[in-house]
């Protein structure tokens, strides 16, 4: 399919879900349907809440691409992380230099990308809950946070792109359906990589007791 003759149903207002979209709008010279549903009432968040995220230099050639403004705007308001530092106590154990990598929030990023969806004209549907993924009709059901009512969205012609994160429930929703397929059909939905690790959890931000800074010497553009 031409990307201006196809339905493009996105899972997931995130960071990569805006960013797809954007991408299709501008591969498609803006001809393509896109609609993206988010299980979150809104996008709002306070700043100390979001948690911090590294934009590397491939990720702002992206932006810079997809999306000059959004760019600008990420570049401005983020800082240039020197190194990564690991301490033990007041002894460091190990150093990464960067000096390359763009220090940020992932509500900032997310934000500056979603601005320019609006700007775009982009149909993005706040407070809808991914529940169901029927494979041979290709459907899915979504549920308002609102009031709890389903809505089903007829993806026949559509490629629906999920953008739900790592614990994505679209990847859920498929495995399971698949599973209740023939064997032979079975085998293309089943997952060919461990969602976790072998200690069966994910680590996203480390943290450290407090210390004194005269032990610590804490610098701002490390990490």
């Amino acid at each position: 399919m031409d990307a201006d003759e196809t339905k493009f149903v996105i899972i997931g207002a995130g960071p990569v879900g805006l960013l797809t979209a954007l991408a299709i709008r501008d591969k498609s010279n803006n001809k393509a349907s896109i609609s993206i549903y988010e299980r979150r009432e809104s996008l709002e968040q306070r700043l100390e809440e979001s948690y911090p995220i590294g934009v590397t230099q491939r990720g702002i050639r992206a932006l810079r691409t997809l999306s000059p403004a959004a760019c600008r705007d990420i570049e401005n308001s983020g800082a240039i992380v020197k190194s990564w530092d690991i301490y033990a106590g007041a002894r460091q154990v190990a150093r990464v230099e960067s000096g390359t990598t763009l220090g940020h929030t992932r509500y900032s990023v997310t934000d500056a990308l979603y601005r320019q969806v609006v700007a775009a004209g982009i149909d993005v549907r706040f407070g809808y809950k991914l529940t169901g993924f029927d494979i041979i009709g290709r459907k899915l059901t979504l549920e308002s946070t609102s009031d709890s009512k389903e809505v089903i969205v007829d993806c026949s012609k559509a490629i629906v792109i999920a953008a739900d994160g790592a614990a994505s429930t679209t990847r859920r929703l498929l495995v399971s359906e698949g599973a209740k397929l023939s064997p032979g059909r079975a085998s293309g939905y089943t997952p060919t990589r461990n969602d976790t690790t072998p200690w069966e959890v994910n680590f996203r931000v480390l943290v450290v007791d407090a210390a004194r800074p005269d032990e610590v010497p804490l610098d701002p553009a490390s990490h």
